[in-house]
């Protein structure tokens, strides 16, 4: 019987090690696929699917994309639902006898997808997950990209609460506490339905005291009261497990993620899901597009920040009359001094996306244009970099 091949050896481990993931491994120019992965990956990207000799008696089924152009592949596959483990190589392989070291570099998923070419401009893209205790019901939203980081909580009996705030943000993946998969199958169902990736959070869990200490290590505080969750139990376990995914996934420490924003949903107007999907306003009911909703008609922002925040605004209504009174005068003071608004608005036309700037300088993928465009005057030509 022939042995496996050292190669295939490697592969075999590394893969067992991100069993949910498809494998992008690196050998030379091309990231490879084998077996079940190479199947699923060459029929959702339509590339062809071939074999290689790895020791057995029947060639694996295999697949290949240029390391090159690779992202752009990546990016099809999570925007289809999938998680993709980067494995690349670790050492010279100029330099070494034998097979060549390899390790995950970083693992894509939809709630932590960096492409911002597939990420539309004026909207967020929430990794969202939900804890549950007997204390209650925890939410955190973080949006990698911006490092917009929400944290919130409701009592036991408030279920229907936490589906119409799951709804507000609509994530492209979301993190179950174990027992909501198992025991409450259903939870779950309509976010799939909508083409979300729903999966528990690691089954070890993490105690409160785990949890503070993770939170309070990565912003660097002593105490978390500035935040305004100290004494959420249940809200701190949803962000620290959502913080932990991301490093894990990322293998990264994103230091642009510097806040956490505590609310409660008793401050705004509460909408739940069938209302907010027939008011229609952030996206039609028929095609669940932007075109035609109420956003695309109040919508004449200029920049990417302004659009995400009027979106904001308009899926979480103020109750407070001193709020939105504020509010108000400030849209007032530009409505009734045209003059300024057209000026700011020349100004804000040259204004980059810094939030997500801020996001690829964190993860290293921020390249040269990206800097370029971001110091543009508004006339179009561009500041030296000295």
């Amino acid at each position: 019987m022939k042995a496996v091949t050292p190669m295939m050896k490697q592969y075999v481990e590394i893969k067992q090690q991100n069993p949910d993931a498809l494998l992008f491994f690196r050998l030379g120019d091309f990231y490879e696929m084998f077996g079940d992965d190479a199947r699923l990956a060459s029929r959702e990207l339509e590339i062809t699917l071939t074999g290689r000799d790895g020791g057995l008696e029947e060639r694996i089924p295999m697949c290949g994309v240029p390391y090159h152009s690779a992202e752009g592949y990546i990016s099809r596959l999570v925007t289809k639902g999938y998680k993709v483990a980067v494995c690349e190589q670790v050492d010279d392989p100029t330099q070494v006898k034998g097979i060549v070291r390899r390790e995950v570099v970083r693992v894509v998923t939809p709630g932590t997808l960096m492409d911002t070419q597939l990420l539309q401009a004026k909207s967020n893209n929430y990794l969202v997950t939900i804890a549950r205790s007997d204390d209650g019901w925890g939410l955190a939203a973080l949006d990698i990209m911006t490092g917009d980081f929400r944290v919130t909580r409701w009592r036991l009996d408030e279920e229907s609460s936490v589906h119409g705030e799951i709804a507000r943000y609509s994530p492209k993946e979301l993190l179950l506490h174990p027992a909501l998969i198992t025991q409450e199958p259903g939870f779950g169902a309509p976010w799939k339905e909508q083409g979300a990736l729903v999966a528990a959070y690691p089954a070890e869990g993490m105690t409160v005291d785990q949890a503070t200490k993770l939170l309070k290590r990565h912003f660097g505080v002593a105490h978390l009261q500035a935040y305004g969750c100290a004494q959420w139990p249940v809200a701190l376990l949803a962000a620290a497990v959502t913080l932990r995914y991301v490093q894990e996934t990322q293998k990264a420490s994103l230091p642009h993620i510097t806040h956490l924003y505590s609310y409660t949903t008793e401050d705004f107007m509460r909408i739940d899901p069938a209302t907010r999907r027939n008011l229609e306003l952030t996206q039609t009911m028929r095609e669940g597009s932007r075109r035609g909703s109420l956003l695309s008609v109040l919508d004449r922002t200029v920049t990417a920040m302004g659009g995400r925040l009027l979106k904001h605004w308009l899926e979480q209504p103020l109750l407070q009359a001193e709020l939105i009174r504020q509010r108000q005068a400030m849209v007032a003071a530009f409505v009734d001094d045209g003059l300024l608004r057209e000026d700011l608005r020349a100004e804000l036309k040259a204004v980059y996306d810094l939030e997500r700037l801020a996001g690829k300088v964190a993860y290293g993928t921020v390249n040269a244009r990206d800097l370029l465009e971001s110091v543009q005057e508004p006339n179009g030509t561009k500041y030296g970099i000295r």
